[in-house]
């Protein structure tokens, strides 16, 4: 066997003495994940149970989301180790690796590996129609949710129940940390079932960083140079994170400060609700506490008018906060405006469902200004906004994904107003709320909310 140690990797080998049918193995760049998996795959052939005739047999799949990169980075990390001859027969026109060796007990593995990308939709179907033992994903985060729903009735299936069936089976993930909002994190962190486990490298500016000794002297501190945080946050940190292309609205906002566990409504205060209209309207659900505003939740939807969202959204309010009253609706002020079609307005619809809209800030400089204001200041010590983990589209932008779209020009140059997405409207919403409830001095007619009680 190719020499090969766990010693400066401790979460490989964590992941490689599981024997769950699904395992991720996520962390930063340089981190020894894909070497790992390699290793995986040849100790799970060699633990086949032998047939009659003394061979253990295989069948694995590889996969990455483009011929480039799996010609590029996987199957020569897999060739560096086990090179070809000397493990086997390695057959470029068709990317398949047929391995076999002899064990000390005289036994013969033979390990059948298909690297396949996915580039086309006949590569998906080749990928999906034929039976393997297992399969490991490279770079999980790239590759869509149904091929991985796909493989996994694909897998446990080479060598036959007739032929002594799989000694194991199951399917391997190793990534770069992808959104919160990905299939990865669904499944392994909400979801989470009894036969799946994820296993999380540390940050490479950590003293627990893993594999240094085989990476050159400060890498790590060497990568993080002239990169932004997000960079910094996914590729060396190593957490989940939104990647942004742009400029972020909000540089003053950060994660680890802003968003708090375990954030709940308090039953004696009043919710104060953000919201955008349009036919993907959003709306953020919030209560101030001693001068502070706290987010304890975010509502959205697709392909819906007012009048469908509200037939969601209050029912939600009713089962989710039924002790706390809506004190004041913030709205997108453009709810005024009439429908050609019937000549009734967004607050139409509201007033007629005994809901009284206050109309937000129309400026967007004034509505980013007034989030801004809550992300600079400290109230008691606290962070004079804070938001709950359960916020999924608001965090993901305040992250990145909220930004000034970059132009297509030889300097860097960004758009006077943040671009339009599927975070645009819940930030959208969120404003409205801030400039009212925290901006009075736009705005000398605006109510002032009540405050009662504080936060527990």
């Amino acid at each position: 066997m190719t020499a090969y140690s766990t010693e400066h990797v401790p979460t490989v080998q964590r992941f490689m003495d599981c024997d769950k049918r699904h395992r991720l193995l996520m962390g930063p760049f340089g981190s020894g994940k894909s070497v790992g998996c390699v290793m995986e795959i040849v100790k799970r052939a060699a633990q086949q149970e032998a047939n009659e005739a003394g061979i253990r047999k295989t069948r694995w799949a590889v996969v990455r989301n483009t011929n480039r990169q799996l010609e590029d980075t996987t199957i020569k990390t897999w060739l560096d180790w086990f090179p070809s001859p000397a493990w086997g027969k390695f057959r470029i026109a068709d990317n398949n690796y047929d391995m076999r060796w002899i064990l000390d007990d005289g036994s013969i593995v033979e390990c059948e590996i298909r690297f396949r990308a996915l580039d086309r939709p006949d590569q998906v179907t080749n990928l999906l129609s034929a039976e393997y033992t297992g399969a490991w994903f490279n770079e999980a985060r790239s590759i869509n949710k149904e091929i991985w729903e796909g493989m996994d009735g694909r897998i446990g299936r080479y060598p036959a129940v007739k032929d002594g069936g799989c000694t194991w089976r199951g399917i391997l993930l190793d990534t770069n940390p992808p959104d919160e909002d990905s299939w990865i994190f669904d499944f392994f962190e909400n979801e989470c079932t009894d036969n799946a486990a994820a296993f999380y490298q540390p940050s490479g500016l950590s003293e627990l960083a893993e594999n240094v000794p085989h990476l050159d002297p400060g890498y790590y501190q060497n990568l993080k140079q002239g990169k932004d945080k997000f960079f910094i946050h996914v590729y060396v940190e190593g957490h989940y994170g939104y990647l942004r292309d742009g400029h972020p609205v909000y540089d003053e906002y950060v994660d680890e400060i802003h968003c708090v566990k375990g954030i709940e409504a308090v039953g004696n205060a009043p919710l104060y609700i953000g919201l955008d209209f349009g036919l993907t309207p959003a709306a953020v659900i919030c209560q101030q506490m001693n001068g502070r505003l706290v987010v304890v939740d975010e509502v959205t939807a697709t392909r819906a008018g007012i009048k469908q969202f509200l037939t969601v959204l209050r029912p939600y309010l009713s089962m989710n906060y039924k002790d706390c009253v809506v004190e004041e609706w913030y709205c997108d002020p453009a709810g005024n405006q009439k429908s050609q079609a019937d000549m009734t307005s967004p607050f139409d619809v509201m007033i007629k469902e005994g809901i009284w809209p206050v109309e937000g800030e129309q400026n967007p400089d004034i509505r980013v200004e007034s989030v801004k204001n809550l992300l600079n200041r400290m109230v008691d010590g606290v962070p004079a906004i804070t938001i709950s983990p359960r916020c999924q589209m608001l965090r993901k932008g305040f992250r990145g994904k909220y930004r000034f779209r970059r132009m297509k020009t030889s300097v860097e140059q960004y758009t006077d107003k943040p671009e339009k997405n599927d975070v645009s409207h819940i930030h959208d919403a969120l404003q409205y709320l801030c400039t009212r409830m925290f901006g009075i001095w736009n705005d000398p007619s605006a109510r002032v909310p009540r405050v009662i009680g504080g936060f527990r």
